[in-house]
């Protein structure tokens, strides 16, 4: 199959003098501008506080992305994140979460809580307002806008997988957004140390 290669033209004029006569001449130039894809970048795990276990109470609780520093690829950074890479531009993208599988008690795996039971939002940032939840690195302010839905825990649990974000794709761009997490443990849950996994995904 025959590749296309983006072209752009650059005239190139080139005058050389001389007692009788001006030459003119012209060069065109070819550049190749490739995506480069999306691309995430967050923590690789998301500690809770422990939890003390209840006979006839629901206990909860919670985490925002921020206060996550470990596993960064850039190293020691302020607060945690979550940074989104648009790095071709050109397509509506969205920013999704998901949790495939139940918690599962690692020390006995017939021990569960549910994915009814983990909930998500984007948080505003004291003092900034709602808007506040997005750091841009490169590109436009505008370039991608938070789920305004989820901006509350209620009716934002991740037996679904929820959108946290969507971009413009206009063009390229980098991102910080900064999602909290709440986990609500039944009454009557097993002690024990829970486990998942979150995926986070772009289409």
């Amino acid at each position: 199959m025959k590749r296309i290669i983006p072209k752009i033209c650059l005239i190139l004029t080139i005058i050389l003098f001389s007692l009788n006569f001006t030459q003119v001449m012209a060069q065109t130039m070819l550049v190749q501008v490739l995506g480069g894809g999306y691309r995430i970048i967050g923590p690789d795990t998301l500690p809770f506080d422990p939890v003390e276990a209840s006979i006839s109470t629901v206990s909860n609780s919670t985490k925002s992305i921020r206060s996550i520093l470990d596993n960064y690829p850039e190293g020691s950074v302020s607060e945690g994140y979550l940074q989104i890479e648009d790095l071709n531009g050109g397509s509506i993208f969205n920013v999704q979460i998901s949790a495939p599988t139940d918690f599962t008690n690692t020390a006995n795996p017939a021990n569960t809580i549910t994915t009814n039971n983990i909930y998500v939002k984007n948080v505003s940032d004291p003092g900034t307002g709602f808007s506040g939840d997005i750091e841009t690195i490169e590109g436009r302010n505008d370039g991608i806008s938070l789920n305004p839905s989820l901006n509350v825990f209620t009716g934002n649990d991740l037996s679904a997988s929820r959108v946290l974000a969507t971009g413009t794709g206009e063009q390229p761009g980098i991102w910080k957004i900064f999602p909290e997490f709440q986990i609500e443990i039944p009454a009557g849950t097993p002690v024990g140390s829970y486990e998942t996994q979150l995926v986070f995904t772009i289409i």
